[in-house]
């Protein structure tokens, strides 16, 4: 079964790269065996209504991954919103930011938003036990 996901960027981020970074993202996905239903393109003159669209578009189009070219192309709080609809994976790291409970099983780095006790988000690094440091044989 194939696994549809949502392309995004801001073209004021990639700037003349923005060809490539849509390049990266269809080929993230191709590498994986997903089908890429859209890309969507960010306008920066409407900050907070673009993580309102693209989380709009994740629920509506049923992804359960948006791949982005990088984390530059968030505004700050939009990664951790995103998260908890869809899985956003980074193109240029392979970094998944997830919230724990919807993860599927992938052999990709996790990181998870993490709200502390005076409720900011903080970011938390997964590591399996047989890749922790010291640890192995």
């Amino acid at each position: 079964m194939t696994n549809y996901v949502i392309g995004f960027l801001r073209p004021d981020v990639s700037g003349e790269r923005w060809q490539q970074d849509q390049a990266r993202i269809h080929a993230l996905a191709e590498q994986r065996g997903w089908s890429v239903v859209l890309i969507y393109f960010g306008d920066p003159k409407r900050p907070g209504a673009v993580i309102n669209r693209l989380m709009n578009l994740a629920y509506t189009e049923g992804v359960n991954e948006v791949i982005a070219p990088n984390t530059n192309h968030f505004e700050p709080g939009d990664l951790s919103a995103l998260a908890k609809i869809a899985d956003v994976i980074c193109a240029d790291t392979g970094t998944r930011y997830t919230i724990p409970a919807a993860r599927e099983e992938s052999d990709d780095p996790i990181v998870e938003l993490v709200r502390g006790p005076d409720s900011r988000i903080a970011i938390r690094v997964a590591v399996e036990p047989d890749q922790q440091p010291g640890c192995g044989g």
